[in-house]
């Protein structure tokens, strides 16, 4: 560093000098030649000096660099320096007035010299600087190349992990989004298995999966080739409706699970939805339409999921605890259903669509298909039947096209039944007999499925091929001659098995719902006057099956709540002959079937395994005043492993006593006695909280046995000893004969009221708009129209809040009706009226 300061210091010195000498020279007059070359490289000698001066003013570079070894350049040029300053020195001494040039020229030259080696030095010094800035540039470059490689590589390093680091934070965002989405999805599936059950227990696929295993080769082939078929499927939806009529046993149910399989496997390009209702004559009691549109909306949530409609359907009724009326679930299934471009709807067996009255189950079947084609403009209806006349009158603005087993349907029929059994080994290697069997049964059947298994079923009886030939010969033409040529296989059976068929026959034809296998094997084995089901009583499923001669199938297709196989006819043909024929197969079967009941709900069910299987009664007649219950409503827990044959016991024996209860009255009242003295009553009342103990009377009215209810009173039974009055009890059961009996039995008071059911029999007639009871009621001298309430309100006063014309007319044509009567707070009729008549102009 001092080196480098001496180097600047010398430099300093010549430039001073060599300015000097400039100046000297410019005020020289008469200045020679030499003297202005000497000024000229003197000037040259300065722009070198400077350059080397500004280098040595950068210390570091130049004491890094170094210009010369040390003090070579201070060395080099001091000499030359002090000579030319000696030189000029004298000059100016020898000089006083004018200046003048006596430079020798040997000095000239050498001073000449001496500079141009100096600037030469200088220039090399400069340049040697530059190639050493040069040189440590290139380094410095080279350096910041390597750093910016190496930065380059960590850069790259670095995005390769920020690649990772991305690369893992959206697997893990797809692994929070697919939880999430799993989440959502379970619980949409849960709710979506909640809501499915909800809608309604009738499980319509399960019906379709069970009759297409039926099908046999390709039976039906013609029907869907068809050019009606065809129009209606491809045709405009508006009033399209294909009614297909068929006698029974021409293989009606499993058509219609054809074709809705076809429709299903057709390539649609527009948004299309295949429903199907299979209508059966064993579910009258649970096919109800409310239900049959609950299970069209069910397939809908199965193919398509949840709606936020149907969501908040079932949100809001199990808020509430009710069940959608029919308007809401019309409205809500057109509103879904107009999102689809077309709807096919195939309804099977609509003659099996059944009600107890016949004009009630025309008018209900009437009801069912309007409603249904006006579901909306996009709907294809396909509705089978019987050819019925009353049935015909609903569809004759519509497409008729009749279903009759095709003769390649009937043979494959027969085909499938000779590839097993004993008729397999009976036709083996015997062509003729294969094609006599098949001509025979096929003439014999006339276009039925039913006939033609009735048959094939007679003929596996046989047991040489000669006895087979002459039973071919021999086969009926007609049902009831098969049905009959059936009983007589039956009847050769053994006893035991005989006796079991025909007792099999009678439950499944009398019963009021389909009986599940266990429910059945439970009510064979009851046996009177006993506590406790024996289980060695109880038959094998297998059994059930095979003494029936096969007009008994045992099916899972009707999907009820339990998860329970069900015992049926194989077709409702079936039940109609065995109906027809109860007085002859199985006389008295009503009491049996009565006695039964009481039988087993009269079992000592402490015994059981487990409790919590015994039914609780969850609601009863005194529950509402406005709204009462239908009576007995259960529920169980387990079914599976409970007492089987309650659960029908308690919801239909009284339908059974009700034609029987002339020739069993000791029996249902000894039962009635046994339910008030608490040793059934766990079973009838375990979930009513009563103030009074249970009595015979109430029992009886309740499940309108009218007989038993006039043989309690004369036996002296005190009405005033039950819970609810009889009164109101008979007209929330709608039963004018029961409410005609206690009207003229002076131990009934008709105006009573009690804390249970705050209002009088009129009054609550009134509340539930019941006008032929009403009627009633005014007729009878007995009954005082103005009687009050615990509220001080009359009969008038409810017509008036509910605004029931028709009952206030009735009420009002009284002569001794009293419309300014004032309740407890002070209101009249006239003050409920005006209140609904504002409320009305409002709305």
């Amino acid at each position: 560093m001092a080196e480098a300061l001496g180097i600047a210091s010398s430099i300093v010195t010549l430039v001073d000098v060599s300015w000097t000498i400039i100046k000297y020279l410019k005020d020289v007059k008469e200045a020679s030649k030499d003297g202005d070359r000497l000024s000229k490289e003197l000037f040259g000698l300065v722009y070198w000096l400077n350059e080397v001066k500004a280098l040595t003013d950068e210390t570091e570079p130049l004491a890094e660099f170094e210009l010369a070894p040390s003090g070579t350049t201070e060395k080099a040029t001091e000499p030359g320096t002090e000579k030319v300053k000696s030189g000029l020195l004298e000059k100016v001494k020898a000089v006083k007035h004018r200046l003048l040039w006596k430079f020798k020229k040997e000095s000239m030259e050498d001073a000449l010299e001496k500079i141009e080696r100096i600037k030469s030095l200088m220039i090399v010094a400069v340049q040697h600087d530059h190639f050493a800035l040069s040189q440590k540039i290139d380094t410095k470059v080279n350096g910041i190349l390597d750093s910016t490689n190496q930065i380059e590589q960590v850069t790259r390093r670095v995005d390769a992990n920020v690649f990772d680091i991305h690369g893992q934070v959206a697997h893990i965002n797809n692994g929070v989004s697919q939880i999430q989405s799993q989440g959502e999805k379970a619980q949409d599936d849960g709710l979506c298995m909640s809501i499915i059950p909800w809608l309604t227990d009738l499980n319509f696929k399960s019906v379709q999966v069970e009759k297409l295993k039926q099908q046999v080769g390709d039976t039906g082939h013609w029907f869907l080739e068809s050019e009606l078929f065809k129009k209606w499927v491809n045709g405009p939806a508006p009033s399209s409706c294909l009614w297909c009529p068929g006698n029974p046993g021409v293989g009606k149910t499993v058509l219609a699970a054809i074709i809705t399989k076809y429709l299903r496997a057709l390539n649609h390009e527009r948004k299309t939805l295949i429903l199907n209702i299979f209508c059966d004559y064993q579910s009258a009691a649970t096919q109800t339409i409310d239900n049959i549109f609950c299970s069209l909306l069910k397939q809908l949530v199965q193919d398509n999921g949840l709606s936020d409609s149907i969501t908040s359907l079932y949100k809001q009724c199990h808020h509430d605890g009710t069940r959608p009326s029919l308007n809401v679930l019309t409205d809500i299934l057109s509103q879904e259903l107009g999102s689809f471009y077309c709807v096919y709807i195939v309804l099977d067996a609509l003659d099996e669509f059944t009600s107890g009255n016949p004009q009630e189950q025309m008018n209900k079947q009437e009801e069912l298909i309007n409603i249904t084609k006006l579901l909306g403009d996009n709907i294809h209806l396909l509705v089978t039947s019987r050819d019925i006349t009353t049935i015909g009158l609903l569809f004759k603005a519509d497409t008729r096209l009749d279903i009759r087993a095709a003769g390649d349907d009937i043979s494959s029929y027969i085909m499938s039944k000779l590839s097993y059994g004993c008729l397999a080994h009976f036709i083996k290697g015997r062509d003729d007999l294969r094609q006599a069997i098949l001509d025979g049964v096929t003439k014999k059947a006339d276009g039925m499925f039913l006939l033609a298994g009735l048959h094939m079923d007679s003929l596996a009886q046989t047991t040489t091929p000669k006895i087979l030939q002459v039973a071919l010969g021999k086969l009926p033409d007609n049902m009831a001659s098969a049905y009959n040529k059936t009983l007589e296989r039956v009847n050769s059976q053994g006893e035991y098995d005989r006796e079991l068929a025909y007792r099999v026959f009678g439950w499944i034809a009398l019963t009021r719902c389909p009986l599940t296998v266990s429910e059945l094997q439970h009510a064979l084995a009851v046996e009177p006057d006993t506590k406790t089901l024996d289980p060695d009583n109880i038959c094998s499923e297998d059994l059930l099956g095979s003494v029936c001669g096969g007009l008994v199938i045992i099916t899972h297709q009707m999907g009820l709540i339990f998860d329970d196989p069900i015992v049926r006819f194989v077709y409702y043909m079936t039940q109609e002959f065995f109906i027809s024929q109860q007085d002859n197969l199985f006389p008295q079967f009503q009491k049996t079937i009565t006695r039964t009941c009481l039988t087993y709900m009269s079992l000592d069910f402490d015994n059981t395994s487990d409790k919590q299987h015994i039914p609780v009664c969850i609601g009863s007649v005194a529950s509402s005043v406005k709204y009462l219950p239908p009576p007995w409503i259960y529920s169980w827990d387990n079914y599976d492993s409970g007492p089987s044959f309650l659960r029908y016991s308690l919801n239909y024996w009284r339908y059974h006593a009700s034609e029987v209860e002339h020739s069993l009255v000791g029996e249902i009242i000894a039962f009635f006695d046994s339910v008030c003295c608490g040793k059934v009553t766990k079973i009838c009342h375990a979930g009513v909280v009563c103030t009074k103990a249970p009595v015979a009377l109430h029992f009886a009215v309740e499940y309108d046995l009218l007989h038993i209810t006039e043989v309690l009173l004369d036996r002296g039974d005190d009405p005033c000893q039950c819970e609810i009055s009889l009164c109101v009890t008979a007209i929330n059961n709608k039963n004018v004969e029961m409410m005609k009996l206690l009207l003229d039995r002076e131990e009934i008071d008709p105006n009573t009221w009690n804390s249970e059911i705050q209002l009088t029999p009129l009054s609550y007639a009134v509340e539930c708009e019941s006008t032929q009871i009403v009627g009633m009621l005014l007729q009878s001298d007995r009954v005082d129209v103005n009687y009050k309430d615990s509220r001080g309100r009359t009969p008038l006063s409810y017509a008036a809040e509910r605004g029931s014309t028709q009952v206030a007319e009735m009420l009002l044509q009284s002569d001794h009706i009293d419309v300014g009567c004032k309740d407890s707070r002070g209101c009249t009729p006239l003050s409920y009226a005006a209140v609904i008549c504002c409320l009305r102009v409002h709305t």
